[in-house]
């Protein structure tokens, strides 16, 4: 007994120290935003997209590759020519320099390129709104843990104001069991309610400290960093109150993305057709070769000039491999627009039961805040008739239990109304604005 009394003086003495600096609800957005991983890896999936979104990577511009080469050898030669001449050389050198410039640019290709552009125009968009996902995804989390913090924080307070009455009554008790005004039963009885405070106080201080540490994680920081949070959830019913599903498939990023993927297979639908029609080209190139021999027919040889030109290429036959293409992609078009009913309907459906039970935990907060006050009246009776002796322990048990139990729901009814606004503002597109 006395080991836990020790134990819980420490925790109730130091643990105001711990929560000196005070992490904002905008802070730890902030910290988010800069530091979180997986923000981190879609913002760099973004600048891949940007430097994809050129007129190169869609194949306006022409392709010019420079080559080059030397050679040398070193042979023994005999020739014998026809007029009775024969030349012997030991240790013939020969070599040759070439070098080119050769320029290939495709003029058309069936409209592939234009298609190209177009749909690399659309995956940078589409990357834009991956992140602006993964953001919200991110924040969701960050603010349903940010005031799982906060609840949590309360019902710790809440534990210890119990654990302080627990502790009085014990006192209590002991005092009137020593001057025989109550039972060693009785006595005995409070300290075991106190025990029972004392285990769910530490429990709930646990509870906490593992809550922070997923705070932590969320930010990138280390999990040891101690910090104090605001204490109170703010509801903004006015925001949600206005909010309708029109509204909502206009703004909900999934709507976007399945919206995008239903384009994208579109270009890719007239990227194969665009294999059916002919593909010019026109090629160029520059030569330069200089080469020599000590023994053979020329002394040595310099040849420079150019080449132009234009290719005409059409498939008449690839094996029936175009026409299937085209059929699969017409069914990824089809699956790409089946999704996108499904995304709104789930969207709808998710919609509606969130308002729902939001228009019902705001009723809950109405009736506990009113049931909060009358188990604090019943309190303060219980607590005077237990002073005044004409209570039994029991009876002043009950009535602290209730207003803990009380006290409990109406945390309980916030945070759950503040976690069903966060994923109504989240399907609404108005979770984060600058992304």
């Amino acid at each position: 007994m006395k080991k836990l009394f020790l134990i819980l003086n420490i925790i109730l003495i130091f643990s105001p120290a711990f929560s000196q600096t005070v992490l904002t609800i905008e802070d730890a957005v902030k910290l988010a935003l800069n530091n979180n991983f997986s923000i981190q890896i879609r913002k760099n999936e973004v600048e891949i997209s940007n430097n994809n979104f050129s007129l190169g990577t869609a194949g306006f511009l022409p392709r010019i590759d420079l080559s080059g080469s030397y050679n040398t050898s070193v042979n023994n030669t005999n020739l014998e020519f026809f007029d009775g001449r024969v030349t012997e050389r030991t240790g013939a050198k020969s070599g040759s320099l070439n070098s080119g410039l050769a320029l290939n640019w495709t003029l058309f290709d069936g409209f592939s390129m234009f298609i190209n552009y177009e749909k690399l125009s659309d995956l940078n968009e589409l990357s834009k709104l991956v992140l602006k996902s993964e953001v919200e995804e991110v924040l969701s989390g960050l603010y349903k843990t940010y005031y799982s913090i906060v609840t949590q924080k309360s019902i710790v307070k809440l534990a210890e104001e119990s654990l302080n009455i627990s502790r009085d009554r014990m006192n209590l008790m002991r005092l009137k069991a020593s001057v025989g005004s109550a039972s060693e039963l009785e006595a005995l009885q409070s300290n075991v309610d106190f025990n029972e405070d004392s285990s769910n106080y530490l429990n709930q201080m646990e509870i906490l400290k593992s809550l922070k540490i997923q705070l932590n994680n969320i930010l990138a920081r280390s999990p040891e960093i101690e910090f104090d949070v605001e204490g109170s959830i703010p509801l903004e019913q006015d925001k949600i109150q206005s909010l309708n599903f029109e509204e909502i498939k206009n703004k909900n990023t999934l709507v976007k993305i399945s919206e995008k993927n239903i384009a994208l297979s579109d270009y890719d639908y007239k990227l194969v057709k665009s294999n059916f029609l002919p593909t010019l080209s026109f090629y160029g190139n520059l030569g330069y070769l200089n080469s020599y021999s000590d023994a053979g027919v020329l002394k040595s040889n310099t040849q420079t000039g150019y080449s132009l030109g234009f290719t005409l290429s059409y498939n008449l036959f690839n094996g029936f491999r175009n026409s299937n293409d085209l059929e699969n992609k017409k069914i990824i078009s089809m699956n790409n627009q089946l999704n996108h009913k499904q995304v709104l309907e789930n969207i709808q459906s998710t919609f509606a039961v969130n308002m729902s039970n939001y228009r019902k935990y705001k009723e809950l907060v109405n009736l506990e805040e009113i049931n909060l006050s009358v188990a604090k009246q019943n309190l303060n009776i219980a607590t005077e008739r237990l002073n005044q002796g004409v209570s039994t322990p029991l009876e002043f048990r009950e009535a602290q239990q209730k207003f803990y139990q009380a006290n409990n729901r109406l945390i309980n009814a916030k945070y759950l109304a503040k976690i069903i606004e966060i994923d109504l503002m989240k399907i609404s597109g108005k979770l984060i604005l600058d992304y």
